[in-house]
């Protein structure tokens, strides 16, 4: 059954399906959230190259990339805090509000997209931080059109209980179980063609 087509669908399902789970266990001390995120993508990534042992290759990861993910994951949540409160206390401001907002959108957009690279490039490539992030901003602007979309395969659960509210049981229901996989699992191989020149078979990753 594995070897057919719904048989390998069924197989992708059930691994994405324990790798939301191990990830959502390991998001619940909030200080282990960023490796828990690159042991997901580790593991999205080994899935795709036929990888079917999900819970030994997520710790895996978990443990190789635990001291980098934990510190690069601190200064986003600091940073995050700071520029949730500045789009909130601009909020309130009666004039300027419009102008401001906009002034903090750009920002907020390189805070995206940073992080949207920054744990999958910990997950595939050995590299510094100061590089993680240098790497993350050149191929974020480099390949704009799939960062972008990235973003919004990162946010969907957010615009979803924005746009429909009414939707938040479903949402729920459906993210418990497979959401945060999922997401990686697509944003992976968005990222496929963008990894792949720098693949430490062909060249390495700080020549970018």
């Amino acid at each position: 059954m594995g070897e057919t087509p719904f048989g390998r669908f069924l197989n992708t399902v059930v691994n994405l399906v324990i790798l939301n789970i191990l990830f959502i266990l390991c998001c619940l001390p909030v200080i282990t959230a960023g490796a828990s995120l690159t042991a997901l993508y580790y593991s999205v990534s080994a899935m795709s190259r036929g990888e079917m042992q999900m819970t030994k290759t997520f710790f895996k990861g978990f443990r190789m990339n635990f001291r980098q993910s934990t510190l690069f994951w601190i200064g986003a949540l600091l940073i995050g805090f700071l520029l949730y409160w500045g789009i909130y206390i601009v909020s309130f401001w009666e004039k300027n509000r419009s102008a401001a907002l906009m002034f903090l959108a750009l920002p907020c957009f390189l805070y995206g997209m940073i992080f949207s690279y920054a744990f999958p490039l910990l997950a595939e490539f050995e590299t510094t931080l100061p590089r993680l992030l240098s790497n993350s901003v050149l191929l974020g602007m480099g390949h704009l059109p799939r960062s972008i979309l990235i973003l919004l395969v990162n946010l969907l659960p957010v615009l979803f209980l924005y746009f429909l509210p009414s939707w938040v049981i479903c949402v729920i229901f459906i993210w418990i179980p497979l959401g945060f996989s999922l997401c990686a699992f697509v944003s992976y191989k968005i990222l496929t063609p963008v990894f792949a020149p720098y693949r430490p078979e062909e060249t390495d990753i700080s020549n970018v």
